[in-house]
């Protein structure tokens, strides 16, 4: 089975970092796409999406981390062995996805940061800490 003649492992590497990058920004995508809604609700329901949202994200976090983590994890690891497996001439594209999946993820603690930042400046604007 692993010959090539129904299935090439091969094939399924080459083409991996860019099965996962689109996964992982698929799911991105369908986060702001659900995520932004609450920010565009009506003034009569804003009270109730202040209440709802903070324990809505936490666990929609909580349970999209996985997913996020396995695909950010798995673009740079296939794109490693893509480019020191040298294909024919490809291997300089992998080195710069691989290079760009990986910038990618010197965002997260600026993102994180950010959010933190903000929450503590709401509650201590609401007088909560």
């Amino acid at each position: 089975m692993a010959s090539g003649a129904f299935f090439d492992p091969l094939v399924l590497l080459r083409v991996a970092p860019v099965l996962t990058s689109t996964m992982a920004m698929r799911f991105s995508h369908d986060q702001w796409f659900f995520l932004d809604n609450f920010s565009k609700v009506a003034p009569e329901h804003r009270q109730k999406v202040n209440e709802i949202i903070p324990s809505y994200f936490t666990t929609f976090f909580m349970r999209g981390i996985w997913d996020i983590g396995m695909f950010y994890t798995l673009t740079p690891a296939t794109g490693f062995t893509n480019f020191y497996s040298r294909p024919n001439g490809a291997w300089k594209w992998y080195a710069a996805g691989t290079a760009l999946a990986i910038l990618h993820l010197a965002f997260a603690p600026l993102v994180s940061t950010s959010l933190s930042l903000r929450r503590l400046r709401q509650n201590s604007i609401r007088g909560q800490y």
